[in-house]
């Protein structure tokens, strides 16, 4: 873009720019606020240098690691302006992104929005209206009516009218107030105290000079939180005033620098955190002083921050810091404890910096200057975040109440813009603390939202039109379950005392009515036409009907005392009771008013019920019991299905949405939606939102950071980036529009256009990673920047951004920073993250069964240390001593990461008596994986193990785990075949001795050899890749072709008449036994014990290939030799014969040569007989003792990969079980120091138990040495240091004297000439 296009659309006038949509940049990595972005297309305009810095700028392509590490200037963003004047208007901000101003000869207060820049309510008043001002809970307006003169006070929230207090005088100059009280100070140095209790009552204090001729004028005024004492600045005297609330009287007073014209004082003196001390800008405005609220004594002092006038000071870090910024255009940090400068921000403004405000949760911090702009810096790494650039010189900043906007004022106070830096549109956000909620329901008009909380025993009631708290109180004893209102949303019941139910109107918002319970209340429940309710006492444990407009009781049934909740059908037939404790429930008929069945003794705990919208089904969770969910027949009560996803137990969330379509279950963390018919978990979120009740266990809407939004269709992108595209948002939207939808929270509008500039600043190879990243925003702090550094591997910025904690999660095509790295075969990028993940239960269960393969494929050098650590021992709900079922080791898998008591039950032996009982020990594997023997998932995962190339992992306990449960449960499938073989082996001994010619034999030998045909086939079918390489299927390719040969051979002899063993049958079928007793050998390791044998005798014959091959050229060569001398002396042999006569040599047959040979001939034997029997056969030993060694070094890894080969074979023929299971947890249990298996192992544990005895002294050693290394080097430096002083010395010496002997002839020289 051009200078002129630039500089035009600079002078363009901003209020032309209304319709667009206000455009912040930033990406937050995570709630700490770590990495940002900022892109600048529009800088300011002043300064050419800076134009041409920035054309260099975009001339760059930048790659995704540099725009995400460096800050740089920012985009030109769209700032919008009040239209009016506020000077003139007197322009305040005030409560819902409003301004609040009084139009000009007109008896009204007028608010203007500023999301949707028009004026959008008023207050009329008849009397004429003076003056106006705003605080954060009132509206004071000051009216005079001839001579009256009076303080008429709105709520803020509501807008109603409070009442009003007397004025002393026409002119307010400030007031500022607390929820409960009100501080005015007018033109005559009066200070008005109004308190205001329950926003009904109002009184009032006065404070006035006693000295009549005092001519004092208060503003700036400050008030502590505890409201008991302020602060305010007298402007005749240039004073700062402390003051006392309850007597009003001024405690203390210290003169100050006069300030300049128009500066607003308060911007320097601010009251601590816990009200004990204020901070004032010092006499020299550059330094800042610490006073006590008490009196004038100064506790610390900084004398000097700035070399200018300090501006603005604000407590950062709970007051343990002061942030600073100055007209020297700098802004600084300053420890309070040490009176030292903690950080200095990267110098960015070109003129003084006036003003600063923290956003609400401290991470981030906007500077307003004269330079027209405004920077946002984050708190966690002090970078520089955005430039937002506006058309006036900024003297003060302030926030929304809300923080949706970030609003300017001018130097000459008569202009206003502002950014927009939120946008929740849809949501409507309350003052709700939604960290210690309990019990919430909101009535079915989405007006009024109740919330109760059993920590403090409060309840409130809000408003979601005023965003106002209507009502709160708290309970002198009761149950905060005991809530609930009418479908028609016209009252809302509740508890406030034990026994009386409070009919509490929507429409006059006060009680209308109390119910007389004799019993302390613990649930209620409405019919849908809201004619009864029904109420359960809890400690007598009566069931009462009550009619809803008469209040009268009307049926009492007795159930026992325990019963908790109360759940109502929604055809009003049924209503269930559950008791958590005694686990029963009871079904009441609500059409005769009589109990129809009673299940008590459950397998589960009724924590909390509903029932669908169809008036079928029964759901319940189980509370701190379990994380198992029970879905049941709602007439007979029995288990329909039990639903194990959670997991986590403390589910005691469970509810319908009004539509029907879904039920929701939660815990403190996981939330899971079901489909309400087939109750198929839909999806599973892990994000902390609070779901809200309406109509009694029927989801209306929820609560996210304190937005209240109603739940629908769209609210799913809301959420989670868990949840799939919803249809509604999918068709026709634009893709701003479908991502718009799903970003929420604090700064949400800074995310898109960070997102397309990014797209525009990036390489082009690089677009279709940053397209796809795009669409996965849903917060701000959610963005995946480990993927960018995990996709162009960037080692060094990945472990910064784990460091920093940075979110670990996955992008919108489901892949997460771990795949990227395998796809990019970056070797350091995989540990770093498979490292992040071992520190992190959490993420362990979020891993993919694909992820767990490419991983294993990859082989990462911490590939062993992960499946180590995927180990956990299991402490809760586990029994310490008993008997296992079965062997030392039994298995179960569950679908949730917890082992729940009942699974331990399963485990273990219920029948044995104590005396057999033994200290047990409980594990469980955190990653999830379908372990079903046959299906996809399971031969892939053997499939990788069989073919990774760190076969050290099979040492692990996890993969032993996995192993031995799959072993357990494949082996009767390979024992079978074991034995069916063998019988084919006795068939074939017996043919052979006893039954050479016996024509059924045969026949039956051609009938396993069809078997064995059909075998081989089927296995090439199912797994031809494992197929191909193996030893053992060539000799079963061998032995079908010999069974077909031998066969039909045999039986042409037989009809010929002929014996079944001819010459060439006889060698057939040698062979063919050979083959056969070969093969058996490959069973032997269904063996343990025989099993390591078996893999030793392999890896023999593969280390002793090279040396058999050099046996046997050695063997011709020394045969052909003794044949040619031999043949001179007359006792020549054929060479077949010398070299049988050599071979039988090598096992130490020497009977070779005759007593009259020749000594040629023992020439040649001599040499021969040394080199193949002492040489050759030596070194044969030690290449067998040497591959002993080695395959006993790895006895487990061996065993386990054999282990893991017969598992596959077993499985990849299971082909009817391709799609069965699906992904659980394994836990398993064993007795508490168990023996090594077997006594390789026992013996590798010795050595390894050895070896870590002696690492300690060799550490210590060794850490002694490097601490003589260390002394050597400090001296070595003092030594060197030294001996270059002395060097130097003497170097200055010397030249001192040729400058003393080079004098005479110099001045000689002078002479002369």
């Amino acid at each position: 873009m051009d200078k002129v296009t630039k500089e035009a659309l600079l002078d363009k006038n901003v209020s032309d720019q209304i319709d667009n949509q206000i455009f912040a940049q930033q990406i937050e990595v995570n709630q700490k606020g770590d990495f940002y972005q900022n892109n600048d297309d529009f800088p300011p305009p002043p300064q050419d240098d800076q134009l041409q810095i920035h054309k260099k700028q975009e001339d760059k392509q930048l790659t995704i690691p540099e725009i995400m590490e460096q800050a740089s200037a920012l985009e030109q963003h769209q700032v919008q302006e009040f239209p009016y004047n506020s000077k003139t208007y007197k322009a305040q901000i005030g409560r819902d992104s409003n301004l609040v101003y009084v139009p000009q000869n007109l008896n009204l207060i007028q608010f203007w929005s500023l999301n949707g820049r028009k004026e959008v309510n008023k207050i009329e008043i008849e009397e004429k209206i003076n003056q106006i001002q705003v605080t954060d809970y009132f509206i004071i307006a000051l009216v005079i009516d001839k001579d009256d003169k009076a303080y008429f006070i709105y709520d803020a929230f509501s807008l109603k009218y409070l009442g009003k207090a007397v004025s002393a005088h026409k002119t307010m100059i400030e007031a500022k107030s607390t929820k409960d009280l009100i501080i005015i100070s007018d033109f005559q140095g009066i200070i008005n105290t109004i308190n205001i209790n329950n926003k009904s009552k109002i009184t009032q204090q006065i404070f006035q000079n006693e000295d009549e001729n005092a001519t004092e004028q208060y503003n700036c005024i400050s008030i502590s939180t505890d409201s008991k004492m302020f602060t305010a600045f007298e402007k005749k005297s240039n004073s700062i005033a402390v003051f006392s609330v309850n007597p009003l009287i001024q405690v203390w007073k210290k003169e100050m620098p006069k300030p300049e014209i128009n500066e607003d004082v308060s911007k320097y003196i601010i009251i601590s955190n816990d009200n004990l001390y204020v901070a004032l800008r010092n006499s020299v405005r550059k330094g800042v002083d610490y006073y006590s609220m008490t009196d004038s004594t100064i506790i610390l002092s900084i004398e000097s921050m700035h070399v200018n006038p300090i501006n603005q000071i604000l407590y950062w870090n709970n007051g343990k810091s002061i942030i600073s910024c100055s007209k020297d255009k700098k802004i600084k940090i300053w420890s309070m404890t040490s009176r030292e400068l903690e950080h200095s921000f990267p110098p960015q403004h070109l003129a003084s910096v006036e003003s600063i405000v923290l956003s609400q949760n401290q991470k981030v911090l906007f500077s307003g200057s004269l330079d027209q702009t405004v920077g946002v810096w984050c708190l966690q790494n002090f970078q520089l975040l955005a430039i937002l650039n506006a058309t006036i010189k900024i003297v003060q900043l302030n926030f929304s109440d809300d923080q949706s906007f970030l609003i300017s004022r001018n130097d000459e106070n008569d202009k206003i813009q502002y950014w927009r830096l939120e946008d929740n549109s849809q949501s409507i956000k309350l003052a709700i603390d939604t960290s210690s909620l309990n019990e919430c329901i909101v009535t079915p008009n989405g007006v009024y939202v109740v919330t109760t909380n059993l920590n403090t025993m409060g309840m409130e009631i809000w408003n979601t039109h005023t965003k106002s708290c209507v009502t709160k109180f708290q309970y002198a004893q009761g149950r905060q379950r005991a809530v609930n209102c009418t479908h028609s949303s016209s009252y809302i019941f509740f508890q406030r005392e034990s026994g009386e139910m409070i009919r509490w109107s929507t429409r006059t918002e006060s009680d209308s009515g109390v119910y007389s319970h004799a019993d302390d209340i613990i649930d209620i429940v409405i019919d849908q036409a809201d004619q009864f309710i029904y109420t359960l006492g809890y400690q007598k444990g009566k069931f009462y009907k009550w009619d809803l407009e008469s209040m009268t009781q009307l049926t009492v049934i007795d159930l026992g005392k325990g019963y908790e909740g109360l759940v109502i059908s929604h055809d009003d037939r049924f209503i269930i009771a559950s008791d958590y404790g005694k686990k029963r429930l009871t079904n009441i008929n609500l059409k005769t008013d009589e109990i129809i069945s009673i299940q008590d003794k459950l397998p589960y705990n009724p924590a909390t019920l509903t029932i669908t919208l169809d008036s079928k089904f029964v759901a319940l969770c189980q509370g701190n019991y379990s994380p198992k969910l029970y879905v049941l027949h709602l007439e007979t009560l029995e288990v329909f299905k039990i639903l194990e996803e959670h997991k986590q137990s403390t589910v005691w969330f469970i509810a319908p949405t009004l539509d029907g379509r879904y039920l929701i279950s939660r815990n403190s963390q996981e939330t899971i939606i079901w489909d309400a018919q087939t109750f198929h978990c839909i999806l599973f979120v892990e994000e902390k939102f609070i779901l809200l009740l309406s109509e009694h266990r029927v989801m209306r809407a929820f609560l996210h950071d304190s937005f209240f939004k109603i739940w629908s269709s769209k609210t799913a992108a809301q959420l989670s980036d868990d949840f799939p595209p919803v249809e509604e948002t999918a068709g026709g939207e634009s893709e701003d529009s479908k991502m718009q939808l799903k970003i929420s929270g604090p700064m949400n509008t800074i995310t898109p256009l960070i997102i397309k500039n990014m797209i525009k600043a990036v390489k082009s190879e690089q677009k279709q990673f940053v397209t796809a990243l795009k669409e996965n925003f849903i917060l701000p702090q959610k963005i995946n920047i480990l993927h960018y550094f995990a996709f162009f591997n960037n080692p060094e910025s990945l472990t910064h951004c784990l460091e920093q904690g940075t979110q670990y999660s996955r992008d919108s095509t489901g892949k997460s920073p771990l795949e990227y790295s395998i796809e990019r075969m970056s070797q350091e990028g995989t540990d770093i993250l498979l490292g992040f993940i071992m520190k992190r239960e959490n993420v362990y269960q979020k891993m993919k069964e694909s992820e767990l393969i490419q991983l294993v494929d990859f082989s990462p050098s911490n590939l062993l240390n992960f499946f180590e650590k995927s180990v956990m021992i299991e402490e809760k709900n586990v029994p310490p001593y008993g008997t296992i079922n079965g062997d030392s080791c039994n298995f179960i898998l569950t679908k949730g990461p917890i082992l729940e008591a009942h699974d331990c039950e399963l485990m273990m032996d219920q029948s044995a008596n104590q005396q057999q009982q033994k200290p047990l020990l409980f594990k469980s594997l955190q990653i999830q994986y379908n372990l079903e023997p046959g299906s996809v998932s399971s031969i892939e995962l053997h499939q990788s193990l069989q073919d990774t190339a760190s076969q050290e992992i099979f040492t692990s306990e996890a993969v032993n785990r996995i192993l031995q449960y799959k072993w357990e449960k494949v082996k009767k499938y390979a024992y079978s075949q074991a034995i069916i073989y063998f019988a084919f082996v006795i068939l074939i001994i017996y043919h052979s001795i006893y039954s050479k010619s016996s024509f059924a034999c045969i026949i039956l030998i051609l009938a396993f050899g069809a078997y064995f045909l059909i075998w081989e086939g089927f296995q090439v079918i199912l797994n031809y890749r494992a197929y191909v390489g193996e030893i053992w299927n060539v000799l079963d390719l061998g032995r079908v072709a010999l069974i077909a040969w031998y066969c039909f051979t045999a039986l042409k002899n037989l009809s010929d008449d002929k014996n079944a063993l001819d010459e060439d049958n006889k060698i057939v079928l040698g062979g063919l036994n050979i083959l056969v007793f070969l093969r058996i050998l490959s069973y032997f390791r269904l063996n343990q014990s025989s099993r390591v044998l078996i893999r030793l005798i392999i890896e023999v014959c593969k280390d002793m290939l090279s040396f058999t091959l050099l046996l046997m050229l050695s063997v011709l060569g020394f045969a052909i030799t003794f044949n040619i001398i031999e043949s001179g002396h007359g006792h020549e042999l054929p060479l077949g014969s010398n070299l049988g006569q050599y071979y039988k040599l090598i096992f130490g047959d020497f009977a070779i040569l005759e007593d009259d040979a020749s000594n040629s001939s023992w020439f040649v034997f001599i040499f021969s007989s040394s080199f193949i029997t002492l040489i050759m056969m030596n070194l044969l030993i030690a290449i067998m003792s040497d591959t002993y060694d080695r395959v006993m070094t790895d006895i487990t890894a061996t065993d386990g990969w054999e282990l893991n080969q017969m598992i596959l074979e077993q499985e990849s023929l299971m082909f009817w079980k391709r799609n069965k299971g699906q992904p659980m947890y394994l836990h398993w249990v064993t007795y508490t120091g168990v023996e090594p298996e077997s006594l390789w192992e026992g013996r590798i544990a010795a050595i390894n138990q050895s070896i870590k005895d002696q690492q300690g002294p060799l550490i210590d050693e060794i850490r002694a040495i490097s601490s003589k290394i260390d002394i050597l080097q400090t001296q070595f430096s003092t030594h060197s240091r030294d001996v270059y002083m002395r060097f130097e010395e003497h170097r200055k010496k010397l030249e001192k004297i040729r400058v003393s002997n080079n004098q005479p002839a110099l001045a000689a020289q002078k002479i002369n000439e």
